[in-house]
């Protein structure tokens, strides 16, 4: 099974359990050119990471920042959950 198939089907197991009727087969994929997609050399920040990546693509934004902005954003993540910025 490849990636993204593992990803839809994790996203189609947590839509069921939450009585939801998001239709992934109905989604727009793009595979990303893993060249430009910013690596976690740490091997511990994957959570922000992720975080990262989820806040720039919802927002239409290039994926321009590196693991030495990990701290800045760990930081902005914590403020925004602290101000109920987002729900955590």
């Amino acid at each position: 099974m490849n990636l993204m198939r593992g990803i839809e089907r994790f996203i189609e197991s947590q839509s069921v359990s939450i009585n939801s009727d998001h239709e992934v087969t109905e989604w727009t994929k793009e595979e990303a050119d893993t060249s430009v997609v910013p690596q976690d050399t740490s091997h511990s920040d994957c959570g922000v990471f992720v975080c990262a990546y989820a806040n720039l693509l919802s927002a239409d934004e290039p994926l321009n920042f590196s693991q030495n902005d990990i701290p800045v954003i760990r930081r902005r993540i914590a403020f925004d959950l602290l101000n109920n910025r987002i729900r955590p």
